[in-house]
């Protein structure tokens, strides 16, 4: 019909399909839509130094470039790897359920997002869905037998506003780290090699 359009909205993966009124329609709906988008441009957030973890570690890169690969992969992630010069780079992104160092399931969610972000409060307006971590573990030399390694970590969701549905497709959403599980998983790595070599 004119005046009229139909799209997907995309939850945990699927495609769902929506019936949105065309945008040029004089709604009395659409002024809280836009809002509301404005709003979430305003709200944006910048990275910061706080989310990314450093430490030095007394051991060669190609050391704990293996045990780091391995610990991380029983952590449940995905692995990439690559590297440039003497640098190397590890890519991770979660699984179904990542373990946190403590072997404890980090369940993505509401509640991660408030945990291990910088100061986002998530709107009870909208809703959530399809979390995912994604993160890089640099490795750089600093002397023959030390490395620096550093840790970010990238948390995303799909979210779209419940209430206005009819005209919201939604989007996926990036919320930066506050760097609190970098800094564990950097210590559980580096505790590795301190039981090794006491």
């Amino acid at each position: 019909m004119p005046g009229e359009r139909t799209s997907k909205r995309r939850v945990g993966g699927d495609s769902l399909p929506t019936f949105n009124y065309d945008v040029s329609m004089k709604s009395a709906c659409w002024l809280p839509a836009v809002l509301l988008c404005v709003h979430t441009m305003v709200g944006a957030q910048q990275a910061s130094s706080d989310s990314v973890a450093s430490r030095q570690i007394a051991v060669p890169c190609r050391l704990i470039d293996e045990r780091a690969t391995q610990y991380l992969g029983e952590h449940d992630f995905h692995i990439g790897r690559t590297t440039e010069g003497d640098d190397i780079f590890i890519s991770l992104r979660n699984r179904s359920e990542v373990l946190t160092p403590s072997a404890k399931p980090l369940s993505l969610s509401r509640f991660s997002i408030h945990k291990y972000t910088l100061h986002r409060h998530l709107s009870p307006l909208k809703q959530y869905d399809d979390f995912r971590l994604e993160g890089l573990l640099r490795l750089a030399k600093a002397t023959e037998g030390s490395c620096n390694a550093t840790l970010h970590f990238e948390f995303s969701a799909y979210e779209w506003a419940w209430p206005l549905a009819v005209i919201d497709d939604g989007y996926r959403s990036k919320f930066i780290s506050n760097g609190r599980l970098e800094q564990l998983y950097l210590n559980s790595i580096g505790g590795l090699f301190t039981k090794t070599n006491p």
